[in-house]
């Protein structure tokens, strides 16, 4: 995929966002944590190409299964605080969302 030159998501010069380290720091924890207590399945073949709607370019549709991993109730033990408190968050919301 390529990324233009012109994409710039936190600013630049004297209006970039002050944020931006923050930010990219809570996106890999939380890509981190979910890589780790859920395992992610595509079900089917994904059509890769997109539909072009205006100006912008949406995926097309396709099923994305998740299961949480085997492993976590042995590294429950383990777990920090803070771990086990994301944890039971990502937990209520599968149970949730098989409802």
């Amino acid at each position: 995929m390529h990324i233009p030159d012109h994409y710039l998501p936190y600013g630049a010069g004297i209006r970039a966002c002050p944020g931006e380290t923050t930010s990219d720091a809570i996106l890999l924890l939380v890509t981190a944590h979910l890589l780790f207590y859920l395992q992610f399945t595509v079900e089917g073949k994904p059509d890769l190409e997109g539909e072009l709607d205006g100006f912008v370019l949406f995926p097309r549709p396709y099923t994305l299964g998740v299961t949480a991993r085997e492993t976590v109730g042995e590294v429950a033990e383990d777990a920090t605080l803070g771990d086990m408190a994301v944890m039971e968050t990502v937990m209520c919301l599968l149970e949730q969302e098989a409802v």
